[in-house]
């Protein structure tokens, strides 16, 4: 994913299955909204189908 820096990301499994990630926001993205600081952001699609 473009969004996050290279080794700085990692995606959320469920019973084997993906469903979501996280990670440092790259340079260039942050850029797109004038922000200096490092970002960390993470996305979560719910709801997951997910038998606990």
């Amino acid at each position: 994913d473009p969004t996050f820096i290279e080794g700085r990301a990692g995606e959320i499994h469920v019973r084997g299955k993906s469903v979501g990630c996280f990670g440092e926001v790259s340079p260039e993205v942050l850029s797109n909204f004038a922000m200096a600081r490092p970002v960390v952001a993470f996305e979560v699609h719910l709801p997951f189908d997910a038998e606990w």
